[in-house]
């Protein structure tokens, strides 16, 4: 395990945290990402981190960053759901109901299903990137071992079998920009299928427009 990882990881089991860890597993990035179970947890980490001095940003979006004292301390990205701009994707409660404990040099964390970890890539190449990073392809190594019935299932009970379909399809053929027509079309899926199911409110509604508007114009310029 990456030792500055390991380093981190201590920090939050040290202090009662149990850390779920997603796109970070086995190789973090710059930053690792952690799912908390609660409210409770999420606050419980936050105070565990300051107190090793770490520098809390504001949170946003269900989200905060925090910034390691040391290199030898990753930057920690607690997350309350998998969220982008205020729009939930997955909450908390089902990834962790789906999740499995690992222990690796002594330390225990978890890990999302290969269901959840698959799709909160793909996700994040949407949201995040508009694009597929390195790091989003590296949800093509999760493909043996995922139940590919199952991952449709909890895609199609959120709205996003779009974007898995198309996700699939850029990995397989190794595209790294998505179509625009196609990327208008997955998300516009989104915002009808939580209409037609009242999962749609006002202010959620100009939310939708608001990102659309903004992830056109990050797709146009990434």
């Amino acid at each position: 395990m990456d030792e500055r990882l390991l380093n981190t990881l201590k920090i939050l089991t040290g202090a009662g945290v149990k850390p779920l860890l997603i796109k970070s597993y086995p190789k973090p990035g710059k930053d690792v990402d952690v799912l908390v179970r609660n409210s409770l947890e999420f606050e419980l980490a936050k105070k565990a981190l300051e107190k090793a001095g770490y520098r809390i940003g504001r949170e946003k979006d269900n989200k905060v960053m925090c910034f390691p004292p040391k290199a030898s301390l990753l930057k920690v990205h607690l997350h309350r759901h998998v969220s982008w701009s205020e729009i939930i994707y997955l909450t908390a409660k089902e990834v962790w109901g789906r999740s499995r404990k690992v222990r690796v040099c002594g330390v225990e964390f978890y890990l999302p299903s290969p269901e959840d970890e698959f799709l909160i890539r793909c996700l994040h190449s949407f949201f995040e990137n508009q694009y597929v990073s390195s790091r989003d392809a590296e949800a093509k190594s999760l493909i043996p071992g995922i139940n590919l019935d199952k991952l449709r299932l909890i895609a199609g009970e959120h709205g996003l079998t779009p974007f898995v379909n198309l996700f699939i399809e850029m990995l397989a053929r190794r595209r790294v920009k998505y179509p625009i027509a196609q990327f208008i079309k997955c998300y516009v899926y989104k915002l009808l299928y939580d209409a037609k199911n009242n999962r749609l409110t006002i202010r959620q509604a100009l939310v939708y427009a608001r990102n659309l508007v903004r992830l056109l114009r990050r797709w146009l310029t990434c």
